[in-house]
């Protein structure tokens, strides 16, 4: 499956609920949804580029907090005979992972053949911080400042956003055109669309 230039919002249950299958999305938002964002299931092959997974507003319903992180990755199935492995890449480029949780990135993982990348990110979520692995040159924890979650406006606020100019610049250049079709030039923000 092909994404570019998508915006997926306002969901009950998920954004995107993969199992076992191959995604690469461009330009991509996904926000306020019930459950979670992304949600990775059974292993496969996925890569997001300037990508915006934003869940801070849900609102409806029973439940005071989604009972999922904004992006979940699995990489097994499981029955009364046991433990079904498969193999999960999964690569975000130039990205941001936000919302209300204190932990937006989540994984329940079975065996070994499993990668997952995170580059030139800023992700919201306190139990990786510190992994030796995954995590190339990201921002954690920070606030990416978006315009207005209440109007669903998730470009970034063009004078303080932390993910303004922190992109990497090879990822910018395979996409060198925002959600908008405004142009990244030679440094590229974080997500799916590039400051004003």
């Amino acid at each position: 499956l092909r994404l570019e230039n998508t915006i997926i919002e306002n969901h009950s249950g998920f954004g995107i609920f993969s199992r076992l299958y191959a995604i690469e999305a461009k330009n991509l938002v996904v926000a306020n949804c019930g459950n979670g964002g992304v949600s990775i299931h059974f292993g496969g092959d996925y890569r997001f580029i300037h990508t915006t997974i934003a869940n801070n507003n849900w609102k409806y319903g029973n439940a005071a907090k989604r009972p999922e992180a904004s992006v979940f990755l699995n990489n097994y199935a499981k029955d009364t005979s046991g433990y079904y492995d498969f193999p999960l890449r999964f690569e975000l480029d130039n990205s941001i992972v936000y919302g209300n949780l204190d932990n937006e990135f989540s994984t329940d993982f079975h065996g070994s053949d499993t990668t997952y990348v995170f580059d030139h990110c800023l992700i919201k979520t306190r139990r990786y911080q510190d992994a030796p692995y995954g995590f190339n040159n990201c921002i954690f924890n920070r606030d990416p400042l978006f315009v207005d979650y209440n109007a669903f406006d998730y470009h970034i606020d063009g004078i303080s956003s932390p993910a303004i100019g922190v992109g990497n610049p090879i990822f910018g250049m395979e996409l060198p055109f925002d959600l908008d079709g405004v142009s990244r030039g030679g440094i590229p923000d974080l997500g799916a669309y590039q400051h004003r």
